[in-house]
């Protein structure tokens, strides 16, 4: 049996969380299975978070020398993750984002055949990138009786499309232009990458973990036969309530009783969202707090592993201040080293600001 805190220390220990890594930007995004990249700014908090040394530049410099891609994967959500690993995760997550187009745009797609559209998306932007407004106006102008969103949806999902640079990179604001990632990586091998790579490389960064953790995340039905597999040799454990877990042979459990320094999280951490049962690191009070808002989810500050508020960095003139909103009172050892730790992050985020500054304030 394995208890919530043992799967705490897991989950933290292997997104780089529980101590910070020596390792550098390239290799840490492997590691944790990508970042979220909903938005230009959070990979660069969420490596910032779990590297013990790393500057803004360093991530923008993988993005614009192609090490680094920004491509919708699971769920059609936008993740930074390596050039090399790329062109596999969309290949084998590729059916689930088809289906997900069709069951919502499916009706209203009827007027046009995907493989021509996806054809067009191709022709158009690897001639010359444009932003997703330009690309629909385009589409629209080709299936005049389709809506323009459901043909821009049936572009993005049907194509691999990155953001060009510097789209997606630190600050950026506006709206990117877009290419193909087959042209942004000049046009890679296909890939020989599996449903059985993409488990192993999910309890890599995010085990022990039910067969409905691992369908949550991937956004792929099924599974079952992939788990069981004796070629793949996971083992299995329990949780404390009672469900079944699966994992990688020689992964490492850390004790629960080991220390976990307090952390920002990023805008759209994956840590937060990489499970069908969160409690590993959030309370229930806590989820309904984090997922108020549909399409949100805010940055957020781990007490002892587990969720214990929001925060965000607001400037006034030259000062530069990070709030922290606690979801319940905060121990006053904690607010000290959320104290310590927000300075250091301010310093990383805004170093242009005269004054710095980390505040606590109730809901």
């Amino acid at each position: 049996m394995i208890t919530r805190r043992v799967l705490n220390r897991a989950l933290l220990s292997r997104q780089l969380l529980l101590d910070r890594s020596a390792t550098d930007p390239l290799t840490a995004i492997g590691r944790v299975a990508g970042l979220q990249a909903q938005a230009p700014n959070p990979p660069y908090f969420g490596l910032w978070s779990r590297l013990d040394q790393f500057a803004l530049a360093d991530l923008t410099e993988l993005i614009e020398t192609r090490q680094v891609v920004r491509v919708a994967l699971m769920h059609g959500t936008a993740q930074l993750v390596a050039a090399r690993d790329a062109p596999g995760l969309r290949h084998v997550v590729q059916p689930a984002l088809h289906d997900a187009l069709l069951a919502t745009h499916g009706e209203r797609l009827r007027g046009a055949s995907l493989t021509e559209v996806a054809r067009v998306t191709r022709e158009l932007l690897e001639d010359i990138p444009r932003t997703i407004a330009d690309l629909g106006a385009e589409l629209a102008a080709r299936w005049p009786d389709v809506p323009a969103a459901s043909l821009t949806a049936a572009a993005r999902t049907e194509v691999a499309l990155v953001p060009m640079p510097p789209g997606g990179t630190w600050g950026a604001v506006g709206q990117p232009t877009w290419t193909t990632m087959s042209t942004w990586l000049d046009h890679p091998h296909p890939s020989t990458s599996t449903v059985a790579d993409l488990v192993e490389w999910y309890l890599s960064a995010y085990g022990p973990a039910t067969l409905d953790d691992i369908r949550a995340w991937s956004g792929l039905p099924g599974l079952s036969e992939i788990v069981e597999d004796v070629n793949l040799g996971l083992v299995r454990l329990r949780g404390e309530d009672g469900a079944e877990l699966f994992d990688l042979p020689d992964a490492r459990l850390p004790d629960e009783d080991e220390p976990a320094p307090a952390r920002y999280l990023a805008e759209f951490d994956n840590a937060l969202q990489a499970h069908d049962n969160r409690a590993r690191i959030m309370y229930d009070d806590d989820r309904k707090a984090i997922f108020a808002t549909p399409g949100v989810v805010p940055g957020v500050v781990l007490v002892d592993g587990f969720t214990q508020g929001t925060w965000k960095i607001t400037r006034s003139g030259k000062s530069a201040y990070l709030v922290v909103r606690p979801f319940a009172q905060i121990p006053t050892r904690d607010v000290h080293e959320l104290t310590e730790e927000g300075l250091r992050l301010l310093a990383f985020a805004v170093p242009d600001a005269s004054t710095h500054d980390v505040r606590f304030n109730s809901r």
